[in-house]
């Protein structure tokens, strides 16, 4: 049993650099896994345009969905996936990619009433979910409560934090297909590869420091809480996001109104299902005593793998492009395994009124 505590807003920062902090730290932790794991933002942080675009993108959504699900009680791992879901949305109206494929390409397998069914399999259902929204999180509390284990964490997450064989394999997981993806749409070029993952590592590292600098109280995950005013400003940015980019980034891969119909019609069911997923009573606990949970070490030989990894994928083309090619292959097949893992989960909580 652990330990459930009521829903607050967590602790308070004690200086607005630690707020700043945090908050960066968090964006980060997104980009890393989303772009940088994907090979997808190579030297992202020397590109001004990452900063002004990509990085705030990312940080907006994760606080935007994160403070929803706080809002409405929907904390479980299967709500987060679906908060997750809605989140690699932005995919349809911003890039245009899950109706149009990737930029600069075709559909990898053609379309679909309107849609990029190849696309939409990894990026909404798996990718975006997954190492955009979940695993940023679970970094985000690995990094808090291995500074102070007396930090809340989400509900049922305490049990995914312990130091266990399922976890370190997760991480080595993590490790495997970033280093595969970044090797790859680096062109196997082993410097940009690296220096795209230790740099970003170095920003992490520095926000952290911050964090532990400028911050006397400790900081949990429910710290990016945002007050109403700041989830009204970070609300207002999101919407001129989406309208500014819908209509004038790649304005010519805007879909059919049919798709578009369709598009909506997915959130709806995806806010269904959100609506059918048990409410959590109380969303946070905390770690027990003497429990032993990932810690900075663990992340730190994960990183040193990942590092590893790209240098022999970059050196080892071909050894490379076949990892690549069946990593993605996985991640494509698991997006609708885990969908569908989440749907009979919600229904079946919905009809014997269980818990999560």
């Amino acid at each position: 049993m652990h330990l459930l505590l009521p829903l607050e807003d967590g602790p308070r920062f004690s200086s607005s650099k630690g707020a700043a902090a945090a908050i960066l730290l968090a964006g980060s932790l997104s980009v890393l896994c989303a772009e940088v794991f994907s090979g997808a933002s190579v030297l992202w942080f020397i590109n001004p345009a990452s900063w002004a675009f990509m990085f705030p993108l990312y940080l907006a959504h994760l606080l935007l969905f994160f403070n929803l699900a706080v809002l409405f009680r929907r904390t479980s791992l299967s709500s987060l996936y679906l908060w997750g879901v809605l989140f690699g949305m932005y995919e349809s109206w911003i890039t245009k990619v899950t109706w149009a494929g990737y930029m600069g390409q075709q559909p990898q397998w053609g379309t679909v009433l309107g849609f990029a069914p190849a696309e939409f399999l990894i990026i909404v259902l798996f990718w975006h979910p997954v190492m955009s929204f979940i695993v940023p999180i679970f970094l985000f509390e690995t990094l808090t409560i291995s500074k102070d284990p007396s930090c809340p964490v989400l509900a049922g997450h305490a049990a995914f934090l312990q130091r266990s064989r399922r976890s370190i394999a997760l991480l080595i997981l993590l490790a495997l297909i970033g280093a595969a993806f970044l090797a790859f749409n680096a062109k196997f070029d082993t410097g940009s590869a690296l220096v795209t993952l230790a740099g970003t590592a170095a920003i992490i590292a520095v926000l952290w420091y911050g964090i532990t600098r400028w911050n006397d109280n400790p900081v949990s995950l429910f710290s990016l809480t945002l007050s109403r005013r700041g989830f009204s400003v970070l609300l207002i940015y999101c919407i001129l996001l989406y309208v500014l980019s819908f209509f004038l980034l790649l304005p010519e891969r805007i879909a059919w109104p049919l798709t578009i119909l369709l598009t909506l019609l997915f959130y709806a069911l995806v806010i269904l299902l959100l609506r059918l997923d048990t409410p959590a009573v109380q969303p946070a606990e905390q770690i027990m005593p003497g429990q032993v949970i990932i810690g900075i070490p663990d992340l730190l030989r994960a990183l040193c793998l990942a590092t590893g990894l790209v240098a022999l994928f970059c050196l080892l083309s071909p050894v490379g492009t076949a990892a690549g090619i069946i990593l993605y292959v996985v991640c494509t097949a698991a997006g609708p395994v885990l969908a569908a893992c989440v749907v009979l989960r919600i229904m079946w909580k919905h009809r014997s009124g269980g818990p999560d």
